[in-house]
């Protein structure tokens, strides 16, 4: 065998390997078309679990507001059609007012 060369690894010819330094996590991907029809049909679950349970008119506005504006969104970007979205938006209505119909 050779004598070992002053600097280098007895083990074997090749430097050691060397490892890239952490980078930060990848960004997220936009939205699908299905993200924002789960996001859209949560938004208007709650809406009618706060009418069941009876909370506040004002806290029921505040989400329906939420709700119309994502699927407002849906139509622009046609993810959903817009009489889809007129009659969801009249079942959140409905609800309200019959929330608002049982607390008077």
């Amino acid at each position: 065998m050779y004598p070992p060369l002053a600097g280098r690894d007895p083990r074997g010819s090749c430097p050691p390997a060397r490892r890239h330094p952490p980078t930060s996590p990848p960004a997220p991907w936009p939205p699908t078309s299905q993200d924002r029809k789960s996001a859209v049909a949560t938004r208007i679950k709650k809406v009618l679990a706060a009418c069941a349970a009876n909370e506040s008119v004002e806290t029921v506005e505040k989400l329906i507001s939420e709700a119309t504006s994502d699927l407002d969104k849906c139509v622009v970007k046609g993810i959903l059609h817009k009489n889809t979205v007129a009659r969801r938006k009249a079942r959140l209505s409905r609800a309200k007012k019959a929330l608002e119909a049982t607390l008077n």
